[in-house]
């Protein structure tokens, strides 16, 4: 990999390693994306996959293999390619809140960004994501993966002080609850 990698343009290696925030394979991501939280024009974007090191998904998509992120990964320094993963899926989901399809197909993207929102300092975006997602979630059954994302921030967010955004996190803990049959454990969130 790191002879693939010296062949790159430092603008394509850059693009490289802002990409690695973005999910793995099996997973995939839309050309959308990689456009705005790499900054990546479609020319840098087919060479990455001319090098092998990206590869075309179907119409507008792109899949990273894991053990390309992983380098990829490590060569990245800073913490703005998170950043930017953030702000962007914040913007989608707000956006496309009304559109099932959008946020199904891109739901791997939205779980890498609220995993990398769980670092220090993005609290309110965790919570802010995480909400809204979880709406999307709960509306079509995916109580689940919900109550995932739910539990997690609600231990990060126990780390820090928001409790504002504990009450949030605990409310919809107990709607997912109660949408499941689960009465008496939507009463002890709602109380909590």
């Amino acid at each position: 990999l790191a002879v693939s990698d010296q062949q790159l343009s430092p603008q394509a290696r850059q693009v490289l390693y802002t990409l690695s925030v973005l999910p793995s394979k099996p997973s995939s991501f839309a050309a959308e994306t990689a456009h705005i939280v790499a900054n990546a024009s479609s020319a840098l974007l087919d060479g990455l996959c001319d090098a092998g090191l990206l590869e075309h998904c179907g119409v507008s998509r792109y899949m990273l293999h894991p053990v390309i992120a992983d380098y990829a990964r490590a060569q990245r320094s800073g913490p703005e390619a998170a950043a930017q993963l953030i702000k962007y899926t914040l913007n989608l989901l707000e956006t496309h809140i009304a559109d099932p399809i959008t946020l199904e197909q891109e739901s791997a993207t939205i779980i890498a960004a609220l995993e990398w929102a769980r670092e220090p300092g993005w609290q309110a975006e965790l919570i802010r994501g995480v909400c809204l997602f979880t709406s999307f979630l709960s509306l079509y059954g995916w109580y689940s993966l919900a109550e995932q994302l739910l539990l997690q921030t609600c231990a990060v967010v126990k780390q820090g002080d928001d409790p504002y955004g504990l009450v949030q996190i605990l409310g919809y803990r107990g709607t997912i609850a109660y949408q499941q049959g689960n009465y008496r454990q939507a009463e002890a969130y709602c109380q909590e």
